[in-house]
């Protein structure tokens, strides 16, 4: 009973006490959150070998893999499944760039000449219906021009 009527003769003692700890659990997690290290808070969701993925580029391609999937696959798969591209994309251009690995503009071509739905087209026909580079890559520098999301 004693103790109880000291805790109670000194309330503005404790209460400074509990309010000092309270500030100080406060401030400490400033500064172990990297509060202060100029990065914003919760801007990635993650990191693969070191690169950054942003929690903005993950939300476009949730929604992306949401509008091409069916409503039968549950958020978890969804957002399981983008991760794992993410991954797999990301440790493949990692290794690619470490091997100097390059895609050249002619290997592009050689691949679109022979992909028939593109090929075949008329708008990149010339007179004797060859496929024609010339107008292909007049298309394209058209489109990233004037709609650059399709380019």
């Amino acid at each position: 009973m004693a103790i109880l009527e000291n805790i109670r003769k000194q309330t503005t003692i404790l209460i400074l006490i509990i309010g000092m700890a309270l500030f100080a659990f406060v401030v400490s997690g400033i500064f172990t959150s990297n509060g202060f290290s100029g990065g914003k808070v919760g801007s990635s969701v993650g990191e693969i070998n070191g690169d950054e993925i942003s929690i903005d580029d993950f939300r476009r391609k949730i929604e992306r893999a949401s509008r091409r999937s069916g409503p039968t696959t549950s958020s978890m798969q969804l957002v399981n499944s983008v991760w794992n591209q993410v991954e797999r994309n990301t440790i493949l251009g990692q290794q690619i760039e470490d091997l100097g690995i390059s895609v050249e503009q002619d290997q592009i071509i050689n691949v679109i000449k022979s992909s028939p739905g593109i090929a075949q087209n008329p708008q990149f026909s010339d007179e004797n219906g060859n496929f024609d580079e010339t107008k292909f890559r007049d298309f394209i520098a058209e489109l990233k021009i004037n709609a650059p999301a399709q380019y």
